[in-house]
């Protein structure tokens, strides 16, 4: 089954991009904020913003986030495939505003999906191993870690909750496993909730 939508939601260091890139194939079309971030480093306006929210482990403001998201939705919108949205709902605002964007009923134009949030839920305290031996420039300290924990913390809860409000259908997943077993359980549990859709 395709032409769902997926927001994967989990703290930092959880392993998002591990998961996507075994779980989705050739029919899906993934959202990277992340990297669509770091492109509008370069930026002559919206450059210095990016790069000191990011490089300090704030998030980036929402309405930098949203209007990012606009401008790639409307490209992709009318894409018969699974589209997944890496990292793009971190906040309920962004929550908001996505759940608004991509609705079946304000937008006709789109293709028809179902939507949901696949959870990948790991101890903070095993996110913070993972994070510190990645080595990936945006961890370069104890402190910045421990700052995207913080807004973790501060808005996870809401914008799940946000997202079920508009009929985002809620996917857990345990991410304390091996990535294989992570995989395994992934697919189990989206198979399961189709076939019980289609009924």
């Amino acid at each position: 089954m395709s032409n769902r939508l997926f927001a994967v939601i989990g703290a930092p260091g959880c392993g998002k991009g591990t998961l996507i890139k075994s779980l989705f194939g050739e029919n899906s079309h993934v959202v990277p904020m992340s990297g669509m971030l770091i492109n509008l480093r370069t930026h002559r306006d919206l450059g210095p913003i990016v790069t000191e929210t990011m490089d300090s482990g704030a998030l980036v403001p929402s309405e930098i986030v949203n209007k990012l998201f606009l401008k790639h939705w409307n490209e992709i919108y009318s894409e018969k495939k699974d589209i997944i949205l890496d990292g793009v709902v971190r906040t309920e605002i962004q929550a908001e505003f996505v759940a608004s964007l991509v609705s079946n009923e304000k937008n006709p134009g789109c293709v028809p999906r179902e939507f949901h949030i696949l959870h990948i839920d790991v101890p903070l305290k095993e996110c913070q191993r993972r994070m510190i031996g990645r080595g990936r420039s945006d961890d370069s300290s104890q402190e910045i870690i421990n700052r995207r924990f913080v807004y973790w913390e501060a808005f996870h809860r809401n914008t799940i909750a946000c997202l079920r409000h508009h009929g985002f259908h809620y996917i857990g997943v345990d991410g304390n496993q091996t990535p294989e077993d992570v995989h395994k359980e992934a697919v189990e549990k989206i198979a399961s909730f189709n076939s019980l859709s289609l009924k």
